[in-house]
Formats: structure tokens, sequence, C-alpha cells
């Protein structure tokens, strides 16, 4: 039977070739969980702002005005914001007037 002896060099050269593609995959997996992360913040802020906006669409079909505030929403509508992960804009110019309705994320 015929064995094929490789040399030592040979050897050496299999290994880091193989912890290169070892250390590509583990790049690209990260990256690809970290996509995943990234657009499922950005579809829970999306999410949080239309219930914002549907609460005060609300709102006003009750009481005849738009809430004054963010808190009003929280404490009357159910409305549930995780305020260690998004920072919410509210700016309410008129009891008439839909409020004006931004959710950021903390830390962009």
């Amino acid at each position: 039977m015929y064995v094929e002896k490789r040399s030592p060099k040979q050897n050496k050269i299999r290994i880091c070739v193989a912890f290169v593609v070892a250390a590509i995959c583990v790049v690209i997996v990260f990256g690809i969980i970290y996509s995943l992360h990234a657009n499922q913040i950005e579809q829970q802020k999306e999410e949080l702002e239309k219930t914002i906006l549907e609460a005060c669409v609300q709102c006003y079909a009750v009481e005849g005005i738009y809430p004054e505030n963010i808190s009003y929403l929280e404490e009357n509508y159910g409305v549930v914001i995780n305020h260690d992960k998004f920072v919410i804009s509210y700016e309410a110019y008129s009891a008439n007037l839909l409020p004006e309705v931004r959710v950021l994320v903390k830390g962009e």
C-alpha cells in the first residue's frame, strides 16, 4: 500500500489554512447574529412608534383630545415602553393635532 508522507511544513500550512477558514467562519456567524439583532431592534422601534400613535388616535376618539404627554398613554392606554432601551420624543402642539412621535434607540 502506498502512503504519501507529508513534510512538517505541509502539515503546518494545512493547520494555518484550517485556522484561517475557521476564523472566517466565526466572523461570518457573528456578523449574521449582529445583523439579526440590529434588525430586531429596528422592528421593535417601529412597532413602538406605531403603538404610541395608535394609542394617541384611540385617546382622541374616546376623549376628544390628544394626550399632552407620553406618560398619560402609559397610565391610561396600556402603552408599555422600555425606557432602558428607547427614548421617546413626543411633541404635542395642540389638543386637536396628532402629536409628533419619534422613537430613538439609546446609544445611537
